[in-house]
């Protein structure tokens, strides 16, 4: 009696065709529990507050570390499975992320030596005045993840999630000074935690997933933040 008491006061006041219209419309998206699998898809930015302690390369003892981080481009592909019918998803996940271009003045002394030696020998000189005399660095990243999302409501028109992830990050910075260049390289655990949002487009979902990764580092780069944010867009499917 009270639901057809509210679709008469619905007809009365012309919002039932409103209402039908939206229950159809619910009707119509997928049901989570019809699905089994789950790919995705991210693209978002990565921020990389990293530093290179450079004093145990020639001409830069006692020097700060230098900031050679900012903030990259990072693409991620996630494949998942339903655990049993819960609302749980777990599988594994691939992240590259680029570590953008960074310089600083190189202090190497062979470079004053190698200027030296041509002109006592009557040659060109090699690195003259006003000649680029930067160190330029540039990275990469890769994470190789087992991935976790747990979802709250996930047959509704926004879905809310938790998502968690471990793993092995390898990453591998260029250093190319004027005369000498070589790969710094840092590799070990990386783990992460974050929240996301889903809506659906028919069969593709769409959605924003926000993360914070943990990742210590050592070496040239023990002064850098073992932590660093990740904000991404996604395109998903579940089938």
């Amino acid at each position: 009696e009270e639901s057809i008491a509210q679709t008469a006061e619905a007809a009365r006041s012309g919002k039932l065709e409103e209402i039908r219209k939206a229950e159809a419309k619910r009707a119509k998206r997928p049901k989570d529990s019809a699905s089994d699998k789950y790919f995705a898809i991210a693209i978002g930015a990565q921020a990389n507050d990293l530093k290179l302690d450079n004093t145990g390369r020639e001409g830069f003892a006692g020097s700060e570390p230098y900031d050679v981080g900012g903030t990259g481009v990072r693409a991620e592909a996630a494949f998942l499975w339903r655990l049993k019918s819960s609302n749980l998803w777990i599988g594994p996940a691939l992240a590259i992320a680029n570590i953008p271009n960074s310089s600083f003045y190189d202090w190497d002394p062979a470079i004053d030596q190698a200027n030296q030696a041509a002109s006592e020998a009557g040659t060109e000189i090699p690195h003259p005045e006003g000649s680029d005399r930067n160190v330029h660095t540039s990275g990469l990243a890769i994470d190789l993840l087992v991935k976790a999302n747990y979802y709250f409501n996930p047959d509704d028109l926004f879905s809310i999630y938790l998502t968690a992830s471990g793993g092995y990050r390898t990453l591998s910075l260029n250093y190319r000074g004027v005369i000498d260049s070589e790969s710094v390289s840092a590799n070990g655990f990386v783990g992460a935690a974050g929240l996301g949002v889903e809506t659906h487009f028919d069969d593709l979902m769409l959605g924003l997933e926000v993360q914070e990764f943990f990742s210590p580092y050592s070496g040239d780069l023990k002064d850098s933040s073992s932590t660093n944010l990740v904000g991404s867009l996604k395109f998903s499917w579940k089938f």
